[in-house]
């Protein structure tokens, strides 16, 4: 069952930011939003393609064996406010606090 544009939006952005925060922080997976496939991820996330954006940071966590993070999970500590209420519904506009944040 395909999710509404809202959730994948929201979605993209806490994966996002959960790969740019903890990717960088591990050494044996130091690139974080250096990145290709986040690169990507990121840029069909701002132009509207979610699912393509959505699978490829969904394997990109997969490949550098990170758990996939649950909707209800906040991506960083930092996060929990701005980007991971909009999945669940505590709204906001967590890419326009993705890209405050200094991510994209």
């Amino acid at each position: 069952m395909a999710q509404t544009p809202a959730y994948e939006k929201a979605r993209c952005a806490q994966l996002l930011g959960y790969y740019a925060y903890y990717g960088e922080s591990r050494r044996e997976n130091s690139d974080g939003t250096k990145n290709g496939l986040w690169i990507a991820a990121s840029v069909d996330c701002a132009a509207g393609r979610y699912e393509m954006g959505l699978a490829e940071i969904e394997r990109l966590l997969t490949n550098k064996h990170f758990p996939i993070p649950g909707a209800e999970q906040a991506s960083t500590p930092r996060w929990r406010r701005q980007a991971d209420d909009a999945v669940t519904g505590g709204g906001g506009d967590p890419l326009k606090a993705f890209r405050r944040a200094g991510f994209a």
